[in-house]
């Protein structure tokens, strides 16, 4: 049996650094930090990243492509029906950031707040993270009008929708309780469900005689 080839020390850096940016913020986060919860020396991580700044440049590069990967192997891709699929990725998301065993925290989410006016670079990498998840659920959206018959405005819908992500995440933060990402995707969810739902048929009211 061959053994697990362990993890490089700049994957390793990255996946330490994510969590701490995700749970502390990237100003609160040091180089020191990172090296610490990596178990790698100062000299290791200046092999790997000339500063901070593109220490998370590089996390939030490797956040947008790991969104993508989860995506694509997520169980609402194996659904055939569009709007079927589109609701059950509201659901896959919902189940994913109300986990209680998950950090309730999204990497671009929280570094752009703190920096959208200090590093550009950094708010340019968040922006490529928002961009691609908005891009992907406008897909659905396209998928599921086009199968319904129905007009939408795909790209004003997913942007909804990524506020209602980070804005959940943003609530819970600051009140703890759970249960507002069940509110929030919940009432998403019935909104979507009611604009892709059949009109009703109009009865025809009998001639009067």
């Amino acid at each position: 049996m061959s053994k697990k080839t362990a993890p490089s020390k700049k994957k390793v850096l990255l996946l330490k650094a994510t969590e701490l940016f995700r749970k502390q913020g990237f100003h609160a986060t040091s180089i020191d930090d990172v090296c610490a919860a990596a178990a790698v020396t100062k000299g290791a991580f200046f092999h790997y990243f000339k500063n901070k700044e593109a220490l998370a440049q590089a996390c939030l590069e490797e956040w947008k492509c790991m969104v993508v990967r989860m995506e694509d192997n997520a169980p609402f891709t194996k659904e055939s029906d569009p709007l079927k699929k589109l609701l059950a990725y509201i659901d896959f998301f919902l189940s994913a950031v109300s986990h209680p065993d998950q950090i309730q925290s999204c990497l671009a989410g929280t570094i752009v707040q703190e920096i959208w006016d200090t590093h550009p670079q950094l708010k340019d990498a968040a922006n490529a993270c928002f961009t691609e998840s908005g891009d992907r659920f406008a897909q659905l959206l396209k998928d599921a009008a086009k199968h319904s018959g129905k007009a939408v405005d795909a790209k004003a819908l997913s942007d909804l929708y990524l506020a209602t992500f980070q804005g959940s995440l943003i609530l819970y933060k600051g009140s703890g309780d759970i249960k507002v990402f069940q509110r929030n995707f919940g009432l998403f969810k019935s909104f979507i469900q009611h604009l892709f739902a059949e009109a009703p048929s109009r009865r025809k009211r009998p001639r009067r005689t």
